[in-house]
C-alpha cells in the first residue's frame, strides 16, 4: 500500500496565501464614487455611541460628501463652518444617506448626535476641502541653504 503525503499542511498554506491575496485587494481608503466621499456611521452596540469611517476626508472644490447612517438612530448634523445653512443637511435617518457639495476650500467640522433626548454620544469628523491653486510648502530639503565655506584642500590645517 502507497501513502500519499499528507494533503492538508498544502491546503492549510493556500488558504493562507488566498487570504493575505484577497486581504491586498481590500482597500482601507474612504469609499469615493464619481467625485464623492462617503462616510459610513455606525454604532457599535447598545450604549457604544457612534463611530465614523473614515472621519477624516480630504476632497476637492465642488465634490460630494455623503454620511451613510448605519445605525437603528435618528441624527443630527452639525457641520461648521455652515456658510450656507439651507443647503445643508441637519438630520440623518436610521439606514439613510445624506450628501452635501463643499464649493469653497477649507477645512470642515462637523459633529453627529443622536437626535433623541434619551440617547447620548456623538461623533466628530472632518472634511478638507484643499485649495487646487495653494502651493505646497516646501520641505527642508526645498529651502535654501546659505552657501557654506569650503576650505581648500592645498591650505595646512592649524589644531
Amino acid at each position: 500500500m502507497t501513502h500519499s503525503p499528507p494533503l492538508r499542511g498544502k491546503g492549510i498554506l493556500l488558504c493562507c496565501l488566498l487570504i493575505a491575496v484577497l486581504s491586498g485587494c481590500a482597500s482601507l481608503s474612504p469609499s469615493r464614487h464619481e467625485g464623492t466621499a462617503r462616510i459610513e456611521i455606525a454604532s457599535p452596540g447598545i450604549g457604544g455611541g457612534l463611530e465614523l469611517f473614515p472621519s477624516l476626508v480630504t476632497i476637492a472644490p465642488g465634490e460630494k460628501v455623503s454620511w451613510h447612517n448605519q445605525t437603528t438612530y435618528d441624527l443630527q448634523i452639525n457641520i461648521d463652518p455652515d456658510e450656507s445653512s439651507e443647503k445643508r443637511p441637519a438630520f440623518i435617518s436610521h439606514n439613510a444617506t445624506v450628501e452635501t457639495v463643499f464649493a469653497e476650500p477649507g477645512t470642515y467640522s462637523y459633529t453627529l448626535f443622536f437626535s433623541s433626548a434619551k440617547t447620548f454620544g456623538q461623533a466628530t469628523g472632518k472634511i478638507v476641502v484643499e485649495d487646487p491653486n495653494r502651493r505646497p510648502a516646501p520641505s527642508d530639503r526645498d529651502r535654501e541653504r546659505p552657501p557654506q565655506e569650503r576650505i581648500p584642500d592645498s591650505e595646512p590645517y592649524i589644531l
